[in-house]
């Protein structure tokens, strides 16, 4: 089960934060409202858990950052990035690797890119 051990949130069978987070959620909810009962135990998993969250979201941005990278050095356009990443457009890829290079999630060159259009 998802709970709370020894000072550290167990990630489930999954090994995901949030799923442990959900199911500890779940079992705190009573039947009749699906309202979870505040307990101090709860609480504290899920401000870690919260915690691992932003861990994890840093290491995703520098792995995005990374890929974004070395597609660009394949050759790979920013359409097909853009179109990979779900975003709508090419400017909106292209800004997404400039802020990784902003907050320093990769290294680079810094260059403007020429393509994007």
């Amino acid at each position: 089960m998802d709970r709370e051990r020894g000072g550290e949130i167990d990630v489930g069978p999954r090994g995901c934060p949030a799923c442990a987070a959900w199911s500890l959620r779940q079992e705190r909810a009573t039947p009749e409202t699906d309202v979870v009962v505040e307990t101090d135990d709860g609480r504290e998993a899920l401000l870690r858990a919260l915690g691992v969250m932003d861990e994890e979201r840093g290491r995703l941005d520098r792995l995005e950052a990374e890929l974004i990278s070395a597609a660009r050095r394949f050759g790979t356009s920013w359409r097909e990035i853009a179109a990979a990443l779900g975003l709508s457009t090419p400017q909106a890829a292209f800004q997404r690797a400039s802020r990784h290079r902003q907050r320093g999630d990769h290294e680079s060159s810094g260059a403007p890119d020429p393509d994007v259009a």
